[in-house]
């Protein structure tokens, strides 16, 4: 029997939160929902990355509890490979995209600063969150605090943020939007901080180096067992995955052979940049430069339930 709250059609709400800190980001969430999985596409070489490492660290029967699921995208995947998947977000309407995917899945509303609050049942074998989820989190100790609480000894906790210093993705700021963009790239860069319209709300994303994040909220909990960077070279929206894209109404389609051959030209650029990804998201002088980066730790030893 999977732990955590039975499963419904509906997601359930964990108990209010207080305060409303949090409230900026569930409208956001709320508003973009249904676009959602359509807006993230482009980055979907970053996602298959990721799902390599959960299904490396995540047998089928493990017990995971995905903290900012969203609309379910990388919760469905594990299910589908015989995870037992708890997933909470605080967006309703993200949770329900969830649900029609695949309703199986338990869900709950909840903050992901107040695991602890949010009656989510436990142990787990993996706690997660990806995809800038707690980039938007309010309180990043909170969070830990809680995944350690939820996690059984050893367990796994892998995290995926935004990263401050995303070299290449600061240049591109330059190269592609001009010098005033590409400068307030670089100032929220120095800040740690940024505002990002979402669904018309501007939502607060913290933003942090790699290792100092580890230091400052992970490291009384969690040993740290890998870190590893994506887009460092190559963009997260990556144009490769926009090949065969939609016209623009009363645009023309081109000649077959035509599109073929720059679809040809186009993957065979990013499989080469790709090889070049890999090697540079790995290595130590480089794996802290890119727009994301992972944190996978793993519990220490008297680091759950009670810890401070």
């Amino acid at each position: 029997m999977m732990p955590g709250p039975a499963a419904s059609a509906r997601p359930r709400p964990a108990p209010p939160a207080r305060g409303g800190a949090a409230a900026p980001v569930r409208r956001a969430y709320d508003a973009v929902a249904a676009a959602y999985d359509a807006a993230v596409a482009p980055s979907a070489w970053v996602r298959e990355r990721l799902w390599q490492r959960l299904d490396a660290l995540f047998a089928p029967g493990a017990r995971v509890l995905d903290a900012t699921a969203g609309t379910g995208c990388d919760a469905v995947h594990l299910a589908a490979r015989g995870v037992a998947v708890t997933a909470c977000d605080l967006s309703p309407a993200m949770l329900l995209r969830l649900a029609a995917k695949d309703p199986a899945i338990a869900t709950r509303v909840a903050d992901c600063s107040r695991l602890q609050a949010a009656g989510l049942g436990g142990p787990f074998d993996g706690v997660i969150s990806t995809f800038a989820g707690l980039n938007t989190a309010t309180d990043l100790d909170g969070f830990a605090r809680g995944a350690a609480g939820l996690l059984d000894p050893e367990g796994i906790l892998f995290v995926h943020l935004l990263n401050r210093w995303p070299v290449a993705e600061l240049a591109r700021g330059f190269r592609h939007r001009g010098l005033v963009p590409g400068c307030a790239g670089l100032a929220a860069a120095w800040r740690g901080a940024r505002r990002v319209e979402i669904g018309g709300v501007a939502v607060l994303h913290r933003l942090s180096s790699p290792r100092r994040l580890y230091r400052r909220f992970f490291a009384r909990r969690f040993i740290l067992r890998r870190l590893s960077g994506q887009g460092v070279l190559r963009p997260v929206d990556d144009p490769a995955a926009g090949a065969g894209a939609r016209l623009e109404p009363g645009e023309r389609r081109p000649p077959p052979e035509r599109v073929r051959r720059a679809e040809r030209c186009c993957l065979e650029r990013w499989e080469r940049w790709e090889r070049w990804e890999r090697r540079l998201g790995a290595w130590p002088l480089s794996r802290c430069l890119g727009t994301f980066f992972t944190l996978e730790m793993r519990r220490r030893a008297g680091g759950g339930r009670g810890g401070r």
